[in-house]
């Protein structure tokens, strides 16, 4: 329910999605969101109407990874790329609070 709320607020938003990857055919595990997290200045992790915001370090991964990754073990969704931000879950404000970075990419 969230990845559809959340492309359609994309849609809404005249946002564009690039790459779409079904997160139930192409599960990615704790260690490969890691590796993907990483990477990110900055990932933003939703959990219902709460956001907490991490600089991906080696000494918050165990507290990033638990945000994360769901209870399957896998990097929850959506998780959406803008920038070098990482956005993952849905929550209306956290989309609103991008609206400018997603129009820039």
């Amino acid at each position: 329910m969230s990845c559809k709320k959340a492309r359609e607020a994309l849609q809404h938003k005249g946002a564009s999605i690039e790459v779409v990857v079904d997160a139930k055919k192409n599960a990615i595990g704790a260690e490969a969101a890691w590796q993907r997290l990483a990477t990110a200045a900055e990932v933003h992790v939703a959990s219902g109407r709460n956001v907490v915001s991490y600089r991906p370090q080696p000494d918050n991964k165990d507290d990033l990874l638990s945000k994360a990754v769901g209870r399957s073990g896998n990097l929850r969704a959506p998780t959406l790329l803008v920038g070098e931000h990482l956005l993952i879950g849905y929550n209306d404000a956290l989309y609103e609070r991008f609206l400018e970075k997603l129009r820039k990419y």
